[in-house]
């Protein structure tokens, strides 16, 4: 047997091993404090790395400020190929251009609304089609039943292989938000975003357990 503590230490070592990677891996995506998110992670379990991840690559999907190169893309789609499905939106951004509208108008209204569909999608990985609009801060997803009437709902899951049990580990990915969002007055940009995250049946600020998450768009 090995000397009394020997397992005790053994553990604190391996954890002192992943919290450096895992805080690696948050400074890759450029988190403020990533030791904060990677030590919630590795000692209290929270899986802020797949959330983070997630989240990151929904915000790639947001139109940039200043950038109006996917306009033009659209409108010359739309021009090519005015028979094909869901071609209108190219069609009205050709028409709003010649009444006046400019670029930086049409960027702000497709920005607001991508950034309501994507914090639909949030609410109902987070809360499911049943529950989503429960709380006044949810916004307009609404439920949807199947052809038999029950509820259909979605959550996002982490599923993550093991070699021990030859078998998948599944954890609900909760938390997602709706991120609390502070505008800079002065160029009206996202200066910041702070998470929230579920824990049992209430949900608490970011704040109180790891840093914030700050977005620069």
């Amino acid at each position: 047997m090995g000397k009394p503590g020997a397992y005790e230490k053994a553990k604190r070592k391996w954890k002192k091993a992943e919290l450096d990677e895992m805080t690696e891996k948050f400074q890759q995506l450029g988190v403020e404090n990533p030791e904060g998110w990677a030590r919630t992670q590795v000692i209290e379990g929270i899986p802020n790395l797949p959330k983070m991840i997630f989240l990151k690559l929904m915000w790639r999907t947001i139109v940039k400020e200043g950038d109006s190169q996917w306009i033009d893309r659209e409108i010359a789609d739309a021009e090519k190929n005015p028979s094909d499905p869901f071609i209108g939106g190219g069609l009205a951004l050709k028409s709003l251009r010649a009444k006046g509208a400019t670029d930086e108008e049409l960027i702000d209204v497709v920005r607001n609304f991508q950034m309501e569909y994507l914090w639909d999608i949030v609410m109902l990985l987070d809360f499911g089609a049943n529950n989503v609009g429960a709380d006044q801060r949810q916004s307009s997803a609404a439920s949807a039943r199947g052809p038999m009437g029950d509820v259909v709902t979605c959550r996002l899951f982490l599923a993550v292989s093991s070699q021990v049990s030859s078998g998948w580990s599944i954890r609900d990915v909760a938390g997602l938000g709706p991120p609390n969002f502070e505008f800079s007055a002065v160029n009206r940009r996202i200066a910041r975003c702070s998470l929230s995250y579920r824990a049992g049946n209430a949900t608490r600020s970011s704040a109180l357990r790891h840093p914030e998450v700050r977005v620069y768009l």
